[in-house]
């Protein structure tokens, strides 16, 4: 995939019951473009309760604990969402916290990905 959006979330944070349904939603609809959505749970001290959080929260997107090999990006923070473009090798967009406007403001970001 050329893009990849990352979702960075906790069980319990109230800014992501704003983000994660978002990023659902977007996932659904955006499956046979060229774009990855992976989350991953800062807070999960193992892979039962990742399991749980992602069953409470729904998530049909890939996620992973904190722990497993993303130790080297710095989060300061959740949710934060970042669109990274593979092929330029870098970081388009990072955004962080949510609202309840914040679909609009991750639908601008994802509507302007320039798509070949």
């Amino acid at each position: 995939k050329r893009y990849l959006v990352l979702y960075f979330w906790f069980q319990g944070c109230v800014h992501c019951k704003h983000v994660g349904p978002v990023i659902e939603k977007f996932h659904k609809s955006n499956k046979r473009r060229n774009i990855a959505f992976i989350g991953i749970d800062t807070m999960s001290k193992n892979k039962k309760s990742l399991l749980e959080s992602i069953d409470r929260q729904r998530y049909d997107f890939p996620n992973y604990r904190y722990n497993e090999g993303v130790k080297e990006l710095t989060v300061n923070g959740a949710p934060i969402v970042i669109v990274y473009d593979n092929l330029q090798n870098k970081v388009l967009e990072q955004l962080l916290g949510g609202s309840p406007d914040y679909e609009s403001k991750f639908s601008k970001v994802i509507n302007n990905l320039p798509f070949e």
